[in-house]
């Protein structure tokens, strides 16, 4: 994908196709046991989201953490960067790179029915 290509991926919040072929009925739940704590803060958005609003599908995730992660940075001053022109889906490739590494050491993806 040129640069190009996926700016306008990300500004259209394209999801990546890695959980584009996911199950679409596929849930997201945090491990019980996770193998090591989240050290980032979309690592900790991600589990937080979980936390309140149960099992998500991929997809779902992405948006709600997204929104959140948008949400949080504008409150801090992202408007004078200009993020408000890309809204949410400027964050929805970062949250997809994370629930991909996150994986099976703090969350799991699981296919649905």
């Amino acid at each position: 994908m040129s640069g190009l290509a996926g700016f306008f991926a990300v500004w259209r919040g394209a999801v990546p196709r890695r959980l584009a072929r996911a199950a679409r009925h596929a849930m997201v739940r945090p491990l019980l046991s996770p193998a090591r704590p989240p050290e980032t803060a979309v690592e900790r958005a991600i589990l937080d989201t979980l936390a309140t609003q149960g099992p998500l599908s991929p997809r779902a995730l992405v948006s709600h953490v997204a929104c959140a992660l948008y949400r949080l940075e504008v409150a801090h001053g992202g408007a004078l960067a200009d993020i408000g022109l890309f809204g949410e889906n400027l964050f929805a490739p970062e949250v997809a790179r994370a629930l991909e590494s996150g994986r099976g050491t703090l969350w799991d993806i699981e296919p649905g029915s």
